[in-house]
């Protein structure tokens, strides 16, 4: 049994809502609102070692990142590894994350260490729980409303992670969304139409 709580392993279904009122009406209703931030977040590649490739659809990708957020609750460094059953099925991501005394700082250290910035924008994102769920609703002026929804409870097989979010948003009666299965840094490298 794996309790994603206390492990370094996040799943989660990121989706494009296609109803916001009816999806504000829920989080309104049946959750608690934890904070609202302001997010800037920063991705950084290292030239000689770089995490960004092109994929077999000949889109730019990354199954490593390291980013830095400068955030109005504070601000963190974070490296997130994507781990797949072969090379296709995603199944979750390993996450270190720290936080830090000045993003701006942290930045600094990375561009004199030679990194440089792949990806670059900013958020306002609205935190809601639930006992086994975490609602991450980001509003992006190029996207509109997506939110991340993160299963933080007990799991006995990572497999079916992605499934008991689906369930969940069919029992609440949320069924009028896109799955986004990629990142805002994918998005923003290539554009949302790849992605839909």
């Amino acid at each position: 049994m794996i309790d994603t709580r206390n492990e370094n392993v996040e799943i989660e279904l990121k989706i494009l809502v296609q109803n916001e009122d009816e999806f504000k009406k829920y989080l309104e209703e049946k959750t608690d609102f934890v904070k609202e931030q302001t997010i800037e977040d920063t991705y950084f590649e290292n030239p000689d070692y770089p995490f960004l490739y092109i994929d077999e659809k000949g889109l730019k990708n990354a199954k490593k990142r390291l980013r830095v957020r400068k955030s109005s609750s504070g601000d963190s460094i974070n490296f997130k590894e994507k781990i797949f059953e072969g090379n296709e099925h995603f199944l979750y991501s390993n996450e270190i994350e720290e936080k830090l005394a000045s993003g701006e700082q942290m930045i600094k250290i990375l561009e004199a260490l030679g990194f440089v910035a792949s990806c670059h924008y900013h958020k306002i994102r609205k935190i809601y729980r639930t006992e086994n769920f975490e609602f991450d609703v980001d509003f992006i002026d190029v996207l509109g409303m997506v939110v991340e929804i993160e299963y933080q409870g007990k799991i006995d097989d990572l497999k079916t992670g992605i499934d008991i979010i689906r369930n969940f948003l069919k029992e609440i009666g949320i069924t009028d969304y896109i799955e986004v299965r990629t990142t805002y840094p994918e998005i923003l490298w290539n554009g949302m139409d790849c992605y839909l």
